[in-house]
């Protein structure tokens, strides 16, 4: 590939390339109301950083396959507050980029080197689940997002495994929030633990929590263990 370019000049840089389509599709989402580049001046709510992580040509068969590796984070440049950054599983790639490979053999060459390089990994994906759906989620539900994502079964095991201990105060946490009131009545009660059932917190959590609730000096189960 190297000796396919040597005698060859960029007439634009890939990065710049690539920052040009990421601005063009962006604001054809209509997601936001303006989309520029940072390098124009323009004071954004949000910032996208991105970076060029990997761009490969394979030119061993013309007219050849191109890898690209692209890392984005989202942040708010004001209160330079990190917003999100998104980590995939291994089967979710697989996914992505079954339509475009030639071979399942060389989608799982491509992420083998992904993972080898640290670019992939399942752990980080497990964690970052955890990290966006643990406030409003129970095990349950959590266990089955991660399944979904193709987490493996030892991984997902162990994790659900290291939440049980919070599952409790994490179901009173999420009950606060849409209740703060504990039910006046037995249909008021179905429908409180209904909601929570739903949200993926067991029936012996949601009866523990429900059974805690207006105790003497203690209107939403805070004293409750």
């Amino acid at each position: 590939t190297r000796a396919y370019y040597q005698l060859h000049a960029w007439a634009e840089r890939p990065g710049s390339r690539i920052t040009g389509l990421l601005v063009m599709r962006l604001d054809r989402a209509g997601a936001f109301r303006h989309v520029a580049k940072a390098s124009t001046g323009v004071r954004g709510d949000v910032l996208l950083d991105t970076h060029l992580a990997e761009f490969y040509h394979d030119a061993t068969n013309a007219p050849g396959s191109v890898r690209i590796t692209i890392t984005a984070e989202l942040t708010d440049p004001l209160r330079r507050v990190f917003l999100a950054r998104r980590e995939f599983t291994r089967h979710e790639l697989t996914q992505k980029l079954a339509p475009h490979a030639e071979s399942p053999a060389a989608i799982e060459q491509v992420l083998d080197d992904f993972a080898q390089r640290g670019w992939l990994s399942e752990q980080r994906a497990a964690e970052q689940l955890v990290h966006a759906r643990r406030s409003r989620y129970g095990i349950a539900r959590i266990r089955r997002d991660l399944e979904a994502r193709g987490v493996s079964s030892e991984l997902v095991s162990a994790t659900v495994n290291g939440l049980k201990a919070g599952e409790l105060d994490a179901a009173r946490a999420v009950w606060r929030r849409k209740f703060r009131a504990p039910p006046a009545n037995a249909a008021e009660r179905a429908r409180q633990a209904r909601f929570l059932q739903g949200r993926g917190f067991s029936g012996e959590v949601v009866s523990q929590l429900l059974r805690g609730l207006g105790r003497a000096g203690d209107s939403d189960g805070e004293n409750d263990a």
